[in-house]
């Protein structure tokens, strides 16, 4: 038996008996704080509280985490033995976050194209002027506030 093989029946092994439901919501309000999402699901009148948008509930405060934007759809997967909701995906997102050793991506490059719009170099008679694609490097950083809703 090849190496797929078993890990595709082992994975099956540990599901059996886990009941999992997969389904589309309409999102109603986002709290960037909790990492958390509420949302109505589109096949009822069912509101959902406290859907999770990240992985794990310990609140740590790394990682990636999508927030939706409040009007869209997003997947949602009911986590096993009463562990509440989790989003999967979405159509739209109003921010993005990615945080690594106390480091949020999106402003680390933020800071980054404010450094570039500052570069200057010395030169034989002082400063040289600023860069001459001013224009842009500012349209690169409004760009990237509005990837990471900055």
């Amino acid at each position: 038996m090849d190496i797929d093989q078993l890990i595709r029946e082992g994975l099956q092994k540990l599901a059996q008996g886990v009941s999992t439901q997969v389904r589309i919501a309409l999102v109603t309000s986002v709290d960037k704080g909790k990492a958390v999402c509420e949302a109505q699901l589109v096949d009822s009148e069912v509101l959902v509280y406290n859907i999770r948008l990240r992985a794990t509930d310990d609140q740590a405060d790394e990682g990636l985490i999508m927030f939706p934007k409040v009007g869209s759809y997003i997947l949602i997967c009911q986590i096993a033995n009463d562990g509440g909701w989790l989003m999967l995906m979405g159509s739209e997102y109003q921010a993005l976050s990615i945080k690594r050793n106390g480091k949020e991506l999106g402003q680390v490059l933020v800071d980054l194209i404010g450094a570039m719009k500052n570069l200057s170099h010395a030169t034989a008679v002082g400063e040289s002027a600023k860069p001459t694609n001013l224009p842009e490097i500012v349209q690169v950083e409004q760009s990237l506030k509005a990837v990471f809703g900055l």
